[in-house]
């Protein structure tokens, strides 16, 4: 068994990007006991990769982000799992200490400090905006969209459960912080606690990932760590689109309500998301296709919902102020 398995989903646009990812990784690795896998999406690019401590899952279709994952965990060879973007570099000196902190930490799933680079910038330049995960917004409204986005001007603009990133750092002085949510791709944990709170099971290509597994994590009274001695660079370029479908991005919000908070609850979120607040308008048509696709998998859902109502450790939640009570002092 090997101490540590990497995991990296990528497609068609992203394989460029994906050798400057593995560079550090591989340096960390060398002469250890490890092993990346790559999930590979890819529709038409395709790519060989040879490294003896590489293993290349080759789908030939885009199963999604959420599924990659869950198709790279299930394949590792070890206990400890790193999740990554195949746009992430991470920094150096990083193997032992992941192994540390999972080794002094059951029950936890960790996320590192989050910066960007671009064409024209390096990673981890001096001067830099560092991001010290998120929390989850549970009715997104026009002031939860950074100022520059393109959504902040969308007339049809909806969401809920989302992350909003925390821009100072947590328990300063300390190596590790307690945050609401995930964020930065760039997360370790056992594969045994993400086995168990399901992964990204049912998930459609991309959106609502991070409070997804943090919000069942959670729920399954597992906390969620920042460790601000690892750093992972996130490369933005405008020339790279990500495309996903609104409908898929819908059913995540909805199927994660639906499976992880109360009816009451579950039925106030999905009645926002379908007629919005204020300055908040509906894409209807999208979130329509949504419903029905959750309806269509209504035995899945069920199944999903009476999992968690058992195993929560307080059951579905019920209460989103309770449940999010160490993450307002974050907003």
């Amino acid at each position: 068994m090997k101490d540590l398995t990497i995991i990296i989903p990528v497609k068609d646009e992203l394989l460029p990007v994906l050798e400057r990812t593995l560079a550090p990784l591989l340096t960390g690795i060398e002469g250890r006991n490890a092993e990346i896998i790559i999930v590979d999406n890819s529709l038409y690019e395709t790519h060989t990769f040879n490294h003896q401590q590489i293993r290349h899952l080759k789908n030939g279709r885009n199963v999604g982000v959420g599924l990659a994952f869950n198709q790279g965990v299930g394949a590792a060879d070890s206990e400890r799992v790193m999740l990554m973007g195949c746009d992430v570099i991470i920094q150096d000196n990083w193997y032992d200490r992941v192994l540390q902190t999972l080794d002094d930490h059951a029950n936890t799933i960790f996320c590192a400090v989050s910066s960007g680079y671009t064409d024209q910038s390096k990673p981890f330049r001096p001067v830099r905006v560092r991001r010290f995960g998120c929390h989850v917004v549970y009715k997104v409204t026009k002031d939860d969209i950074p100022i520059g986005s393109k959504l902040r001007n969308d007339p049809k603009f909806s969401r809920i459960l989302q992350g909003k990133w925390n821009y100072f750092e947590p328990n300063p002085g300390q190596e590790l912080g307690q945050i609401g949510c995930l964020m930065g791709a760039l997360y370790w944990m056992h594969k045994s606690d993400y086995t168990r709170i399901h992964g990204w099971n049912h998930h459609r290509q991309w959106g609502t990932l991070e409070p997804n597994l943090s919000i069942r994590a959670r729920g399954h009274g597992m906390q969620i760590m920042l460790d601000k001695t690892i750093e992972g660079s996130h490369y933005f370029s405008r020339e790279i689109v990500r495309p996903s479908r609104g409908d898929f991005q819908y059913f995540n919000m909805l199927y994660l309500a639906h499976t992880c908070f109360s009816p009451s609850i579950a039925g106030e979120l999905e009645y926002y998301l379908r007629y919005g607040g204020r300055d908040i308008k509906v894409e209807k048509l999208n979130v329509n296709k949504a419903r029905v696709m959750l309806k269509r998998m209504s035995g899945a859902v069920t199944t999903e919902r009476n999992y968690n109502n058992r195993h929560f450790t307080h059951g579905l939640i019920k209460d989103i102020n309770n449940f999010e009570k160490f993450e307002i002092w974050q907003k």
